[in-house]
């Protein structure tokens, strides 16, 4: 509700506010204790060689393109070797916590009782924070870097941001519910540190145990994510020694750029600089950014998208206008099911979501497995109804194949379905879903962005104004907290355009057919 969140935020700011860090003993031994020297806390350099795996991120780079499937790129290449680097420092840190709890245990890891426990070090490795243009292939290094860990004993877990956050807030939900059925409820706000909801999910996270978090597409919009974010990294950073790998389209500075009460957020900037090395994907490893906005997505598929991808006319109001889209999206869904199956009847099914949730596909099929599943939608009941990440991840996880008919022009003016739109494309690209659509544009000229005089410009053109933004804002309505999700929609405009190319490319269909027939 939003009582609790405003109580959770409150609890947050006292917590933050009263300066204590203080581990408690199950969590003493991540980093050194409150008496130590603020130098001692401080992330330690990033280990130069030490790689013990079976593959490094530039073995593994470096095999793709030799096989033919990635172009050779002197920039992905020097992320690469931050990335091995980042990898090193981590896999040192580990074998000295597990040596320092057990001294015969060596590198196996051996004779640890406890999974939440990690011995006192003077330093935690440095992270990574990797930010660049559209298309640049950051997450897939994020994917290789996870990858690398994997039997390394360094616990690394990968998720998208959106399915971060989702995580976050059930996290916290069932904190409160745990207070209430405990305590009852409450109308007084609980300032002792060790009540901080966030610091409880926290230490929870670090107990579990876990290394590094590698976050995809990291990015603030929203006021309550941009207060829960800079306390959970807080504690994850400064007391529990959790290194983070992140990639995003804007550099920290950047994040929440213009948002409500940005003030309280920017101490998240700082500590990012000093946990992570800030990594510019766009700059080769000599300092040249020549080249840097090359989309390898439109590069490789910008041929083949079309035949999953139909552009229809437009009316003034940037809907659709041919009346055919709706059936050539339906006959191909028609298509996708098994032989022998009634297309003739709808078939609604209901999806469990978070928080006890649900939602209506009126059209859908399922198989014995996902691979075979489809689900066809309109854009109205996808981004004109009340729903979110965790609705549109519930989507992707059920089904195999996505169509969606009826994707208008769309535009900062238009922010929630925008939004949404952009959000339900991130959950289908994470899940790997073959992706079925029409729409009034082709994806590079379905997101516009109206100037303060009304006209609509191309996303990436130059700016008419400084204000542009707030202009838009007032225009469509948006409310002051909300500037900060507007102004990020220029940037989420670009990627969203280049995943659809490669959702709906041949290559992304057979690939995905390929790998789900593999694991049948």
């Amino acid at each position: 509700s939003v009582s609790a969140g405003i109580r959770t935020v409150l609890a947050c700011r006292a917590a933050a506010s009263s300066g204590v860090r203080r581990c408690t003993p199950r969590h003493s031994q991540l980093i050194p204790r409150r008496d130590a020297t603020a130098e001692a806390r401080a992330p330690g350099p990033i280990a130069r060689s030490g790689l013990d795996t079976a593959e490094s991120v530039r073995h593994a780079l470096r095999r793709e393109v030799e096989g033919g499937r990635l172009l050779a790129d002197p920039r992905q290449a020097g992320t690469s070797a931050l990335l091995d680097r980042v990898g090193a420092a981590l896999r040192r840190s580990v074998r000295e916590a597990r040596k320092a709890e057990d001294p015969d245990a060596g590198d196996g890891g051996g004779g640890e009782t406890d999974p939440g426990r990690r011995e006192v070090t003077q330093w935690v490795p440095k992270g990574a924070y990797i930010h660049g243009p559209v298309g640049c292939g950051k997450s897939l290094l994020l994917d290789l870097f996870h990858s690398s860990l994997r039997e390394s004993g360094v616990v690394s877990e990968r998720l998208h941001f959106h399915a971060f956050l989702t995580r976050l807030h059930e996290d916290l939900r069932d904190v409160a519910a745990r207070d209430v059925a405990e305590r009852g409820r409450s109308l007084h706000v609980n300032t002792d540190p060790s009540a901080d909801p966030v610091r409880r999910v926290a230490l929870g996270m670090a107990s579990r145990p876990l290394h590094v978090l590698c976050l995809d597409e990291f990015q603030v919009t929203d006021v309550a994510d941009a207060f829960l974010i800079r306390r959970l990294f807080e504690i994850l950073w400064r007391e529990c020694g959790v290194a983070l790998v992140a990639t995003s389209n804007r550099p920290p500075g950047d994040l929440y750029e213009d948002g409500l009460n940005r003030e309280f957020f920017a101490p998240f900037v700082d500590m990012c600089e000093t946990y992570c090395v800030v990594h510019n994907a766009a700059v080769d490893g000599g300092g040249s950014e020549e080249g840097r906005t090359t989309d390898y997505r439109l590069m490789l598929h910008s041929d083949t998208f079309r035949s999953n991808f139909v552009v229809v006319g437009s009316g003034p109001d940037g809907r659709p206008t041919d009346g055919d889209a709706a059936r050539i999206c339906t006959d191909a869904y028609h298509a996708f099911l098994p032989p022998g199956k009634n297309t003739n009847v709808a078939t609604p099914i209901d999806l469990p979501v978070a928080f006890g949730r649900s939602i209506r596909v009126m059209n859908a099929h399922r198989a014995g497995n996902r691979a075979g599943s489809a689900a066809l939608f309109s854009f109205d009941e996808l981004c004109g109804a009340d729903v979110g990440a965790a609705d549109y991840r519930a989507v992707a996880s059920a089904f195999a194949t996505v169509v969606v008919h009826g994707v208008p022009r769309l535009s900062s003016a238009d922010h929630d379905e925008a939004r949404r739109f952009l959000t339900l494309v991130d959950e289908l690209y994470e899940a790997r879903c073959r992706l079925f659509c029409s729409a009034a544009a082709a994806p590079g000229d379905l997101f516009v962005v109206p100037d303060s005089s009304g006209m609509e410009r191309r996303e990436g053109a130059p700016k008419t104004e400084d204000f542009r933004w707030i202009d838009v804002a007032q225009q469509g309505g948006v409310a002051v907290s909300q500037l900060a999700s507007v102004r990020e929609l220029a940037f989420a405009f670009e990627r969203c355009a280049s995943r659809l190319v490669e959702m709906c490319s041949e290559d992304w269909w057979k690939k995905t057919l390929r790998n789900e027939k593999a694991k049948a």
